[in-house]
């Protein structure tokens, strides 16, 4: 399944289906102070909540239960968490962050879904950004969303950390 989004951020946005009906969508309400929540709908059902904490553990739930995704290992962008079908997977990012392919833990490398950033088209025709879920993803569709959603927020995350200290030493 092929899922198309609205905006390159996925704070709030929608993933339109193959055939261009809403499959998910996201809202994220504008807070002053503390941290912002996300949350993921099919239709009018919650799926799951995506928070980012700066000091103590992000909450991450799908359909309630946490799933909990942490790093691989040291010095590394990809994260791991166990999916509500009892198995462990692993999201792993490109160098640049503009692509994410999560795998099942087992080495199998066999790709379960993919993340392509799309394109502006400033030197190519312009893109979407779409999130692929391959057949054997489709039962724990809702984990991949709302994990896939939680490694962007926590790339933006990244990269607002970076440009923050690179303007500090400027």
């Amino acid at each position: 399944m092929e899922l198309t989004l609205s905006e390159r951020r996925v704070t709030n946005t929608i993933f339109f289906g193959p055939n261009g009906s809403t499959a998910y969508f996201t809202k994220t309400r504008l807070r002053l102070f503390g941290n912002r929540k996300t949350k993921l709908y099919k239709g009018i059902d919650h799926v799951g909540t995506i928070q980012l904490h700066p000091w103590s553990a992000d909450v991450v739930e799908v359909h309630g239960h946490p799933v909990s995704p942490h790093k691989a290992h040291w010095g590394t962008t990809s994260e791991e968490f166990v999916a509500s079908d009892g198995r462990a997977y692993k999201w792993q990012t490109s160098f640049r962050g503009k692509q994410f392919t999560l795998y099942p833990k087992d080495h199998s490398n066999q790709t379960i879904a993919r993340y392509d950033n799309g394109s502006h088209g400033v030197f190519s025709r312009s893109r979407p950004a779409t999130l692929s879920i391959q057949p054997q993803g489709m039962n724990i569709a809702d984990d991949i969303v709302v994990t896939f959603i939680y490694m962007i927020k926590r790339r933006d995350r990244r990269r607002a950390g970076g440009a923050a200290a690179a303007g500090a030493s400027a």
